[in-house]
């Protein structure tokens, strides 16, 4: 038996992702963070899209008829606080499978198997994180790689539905960290372990988001930062395109627009982005990735869990 954070290798229960594979080819889609910048109004606007939201993104559902194509959490402090919450029917779930740990269920949705490769990144001096390429799927058949933010499962998962545009928005990239600290010896991993304590909600879109009290995991927006220069070189090498439409952000290297040239497809706006898009492939370790792709054409059950 694992105890909850601990790292395992993939067991082969989540086949039935399968069935998700090239489900939506040549889309795009918008995958949405929870940032203070997010609004209900800019939600309204991306009900007729494909999106992939996370974690407490269900605390705005009481003032929009907007609702997730496909709904994701990774954090097992998130899941550990609010699993009954998260298990509440909010879209197509897509979990990896350590929440079972949680008590996390769904009615509707996928299993699938989250891959620890990318720890090494955390182990790396300042100078090789700035030039770290993390290992990227390209098949959730084979697992998805952990990248330090739930959207870097999403940006996976959505290459592996066949879509090759993608939008952010919400990614405001900025946090404010309490000082204060806690232990919970229930989680292996020190990033669990060693949580920081909520003294008050300023990082997200809604002010009930994070009660006073509740543990979250110190964010590491270093890492976060190569986790989304790697998506971004993965879809574009590949004919895709990842563009940042937030209203605010600090995060840097994806190419910004506007969501509403990204809704009303702003051929102007968007052909400049593209020309953004064009630069050299990411250097230093970044080959490590070369064996980190995980295209693998076996069969995957298809099998609703």
């Amino acid at each position: 038996m694992n105890r909850p954070g601990e790292q395992r290798q993939p067991t082969g229960d989540a086949a039935g992702i399968g069935s998700l594979r090239n489900v939506h080819p040549g889309q795009r889609a918008f995958v949405i963070g929870n940032g203070p910048s997010l609004t209900v109004a800019d939600l309204e606007m991306l009900r007729n899209e494909i999106t992939f939201a996370s974690n407490k993104i269900y605390l705005a559902f009481g003032d929009t008829s907007w609702r997730p194509t496909y709904y994701t959490v990774c954090d097992h402090l998130v899941a550990h606080h609010n699993a009954e919450m998260i298990s509440m029917p909010h879209g197509t779930a897509l979990f990896p499978s350590t929440l079972r740990e949680f008590g996390c269920s769904f009615e509707n949705g996928f299993w699938y198997e989250e891959r620890f490769e990318n720890k090494f990144v955390s182990q790396l001096s300042e100078s090789d994180i700035a030039e770290a390429r993390l290992f990227f799927s390209h098949d959730a058949c084979q697992g998805i790689h952990g990248g330090y933010t739930v959207i870097y499962h999403q940006l996976q998962l959505a290459y592996h539905m066949g879509i090759t545009q993608v939008y952010l928005i919400g990614i405001d990239f900025s946090f404010s960290v309490p000082t204060t600290t806690a232990s919970d010896n229930r989680f292996q991993s020190q990033v669990y372990s060693r949580p920081i304590v909520c003294q008050g909600e300023v990082n997200h879109f809604h002010k009930d988001y994070r009660k006073p009290g509740e543990t979250w995991s110190v964010p590491r927006l270093d890492l976060q930062q190569r986790a989304f220069l790697t998506a971004l070189a993965e879809f574009e090498e590949n004919g895709g395109a990842l563009i940042n439409v937030s209203r605010k952000t600090a995060l840097r290297g994806v190419p910004r627009a506007t969501l509403e040239a990204a809704l009303n497809r702003n051929e102007n706006e968007l052909a400049h982005v593209g020309a953004q898009q064009r630069r050299p492939k990411p250097s230093g370790i970044s080959n490590l990735n070369k064996g980190g792709r995980h295209d693998s054409t076996a069969t995957c059950l298809n099998t609703h869990k």
